[in-house]
């Protein structure tokens, strides 16, 4: 009994790091595709009423947000008003009044809009739930009151870089205390709590009860560069020096920004609506096409581009990968020279490829410049859709050959030399050894290189995010879709939704794939 068991014991190890590998992240991943985890939206209360004014025209024009309380009274952006109530003073119970609006359509508004923000800061006020807006609407010679109730509604916010410094007032000292969390930018830059900053972005600071204020402005002009800010354009500069001696050397620390850690479990403090359980829902706004968003058009329209993008590249690496790896097979002078040398795209980094063939695409690149020399006129390779989808199909390829041809040639050269002799002996011609004998012999190994080329290629994100940059939207397949939503939208339960039916359908192919093949081979035998 004890050695029947015994294999076991070898195996749960390896049971233990497949769970805490790959299981665990697969059902954390799921159970995020069930929640509407997004830290970008807040909640705030609104009527779905709004006014806004153009900047170019000066018109102010009636916004009613869908399915508001606003658009469940009726009211459209056509809507006539004639008057708004103040409402009262909450602690004495005076100042209320109506204010009529009278002239033309725009000066209307204009008074509506001015009156708005009276009550709306009025309504401020009451506590959350007493919260209201009454409105006079016109009904042709008369007109009728419409109450209006505040109710939470989603807003988009972009949320800030976090460095992962803030400050706090000790009373018993009579001082500020600069905080720094661990694992974040200022942390890992070797800012401590014996220090203190003296000025951020070069604007001296009274003292340290400046600081986030000061933080936050600097951040939202960095905010408008990019999604992250990094190293160079993006950077916070902090003058520093140790808090207990005003003669201390100034010192400048670079920052970028950080938004914190990703974790399934937000801070206490944070908005409980933007993670809560929408079971299927985001599933159902990527499958299924509404009016009201694009995110199903959007997904339908990528896997079509990840589609041909995949099979686009798996074919020409199984073509190229196989056709040298049979001129390698033969007993030709310099062989293991040729292969060091093919092999070479497969051992450079991608990034490294990617951004030395980016800089042969460009638009003055040596390929534009070699393309003048015979008359033709500069290509667009990184600005045009279909150009685009080219140069980064031609850099994958590039670098996806090795791998298909190694494992072929390590396929042909585990074909007995016997089989061929007798194809020989046979009288059978190149072509007829090369299709009855090599191809089904090889057959094992170049099914599973095309099952690992089509799931390596259709998740190949990095080189259409590094041949287009962060902002390139050229061409996109949906692991880039899904990286977007996740780093550029923040809405990570969509992010991992996408990520899901990515999966879903790379399973379905493979099995599909292999029970194919079976099937054929059922045929054949």
């Amino acid at each position: 009994m004890r050695s029947r068991f015994a294999p076991l014991l070898f195996l749960l190890p390896a049971f233990v790091a497949m769970g805490a590998i790959v299981l665990w992240p697969l059902v954390q991943t799921i159970a995020l595709s069930l929640t509407n985890y997004n830290p970008a939206i807040t909640t705030q209360l609104s009527t779905g009423l709004s006014l806004e004014r153009d900047e170019n025209t000066g018109e102010i024009s009636l916004h009613i947000e869908r399915d508001s309380p606003a658009d469940r009274a009726g009211l459209t952006p056509e809507t006539e008003f004639a008057g708004l109530f103040i409402p009262p003073d909450p602690a004495t119970g005076r100042g209320d009044r109506l204010e009529t609006f009278s002239g033309d359509a725009q000066r209307r508004l204009q008074r509506m809009r001015r009156s708005l923000e009276r009550a709306e800061s009025r309504a401020l006020e009451y506590p959350a739930s007493e919260r209201s807006l009454t409105l006079c609407v016109a009904d042709g010679d008369a007109s009728r009151e419409v109450v209006l109730r505040y109710e939470p509604a989603p807003v988009r916010r972009v949320p800030l870089p976090d460095l992962g410094l803030s400050a706090a007032h000790i009373a018993s000292e009579n001082r500020w205390q600069l905080l720094v969390r661990p694992g974040y930018p200022a942390d890992r830059a070797g800012i401590t709590q014996e220090d203190t900053i003296v000025a951020v972005q070069g604007v001296p600071l009274e003292d340290l009860s400046q600081l986030e204020s000061r933080l936050t402005e600097v951040l939202e002009v960095t905010q408008e560069r990019g999604p992250i800010p990094i190293v160079g354009t993006h950077t916070v500069v902090l003058s520093i020096r140790r808090a207990d001696d005003p003669d201390a050397l100034v010192r400048k620390v670079l920052l970028p920004g950080h938004r914190g850690p990703f974790t399934l479990d937000p801070p206490p403090d944070t908005d409980p609506e933007i993670m809560q359980f929408v079971g299927f829902q985001n599933y159902a706004d990527i499958l299924i096409p509404t009016e009201h968003s694009n995110e199903a058009h959007d997904f339908y329209r990528y896997l079509i581009h990840t589609i041909i993008w995949t099979v686009t590249n798996v074919t020409l690496h199984f073509i190229l990968g196989l056709g040298l790896a049979l001129l390698l097979n033969r007993d030709i002078r310099g062989r293991v020279i040729y292969r060091i040398l093919l092999l070479l795209p497969w051992a450079v980094p991608v990034f490294v490829s990617a951004f030395v063939w980016r800089f042969l695409f460009n638009q003055q690149g040596v390929i534009n410049a070699g393309l003048g020399v015979i008359g033709i006129d500069p290509i667009p390779w990184l600005s045009s859709t279909g150009w685009t989808m080219t140069a980064c199909i031609v850099v994958n390829v590039w670098l996806g050959v090795p791998f298909m041809m190694t494992v072929l040639l390590g396929g042909l050269q585990s074909i007995p030399d016997e089989m061929m002799e007798a194809a020989v002996v046979d009288g059978a011609s190149r072509w007829q050894r090369f299709w009855h004998v090599t191809l089904p012999l090889l057959k094992p190994v170049a099914v599973t290189a095309t099952l690992l080329g089509v799931i390596w290629t259709f998740n190949m994100f990095n080189v259409i995010y590094l041949m287009q940059g962060r902002d390139g939207r050229q061409v996109e397949i949906l692991a880039t879709l899904a990286f977007r939503r996740f780093y550029v939208n923040s809405d990570y339960g969509l992010a991992a939704a996408h990520g899901v039916l990515i999966l879903s359908l790379l399973l379905a192919f493979a099995w599909a794939y292999l029970r194919a093949l079976k099937a054929h081979e059922r045929v054949w035998q």
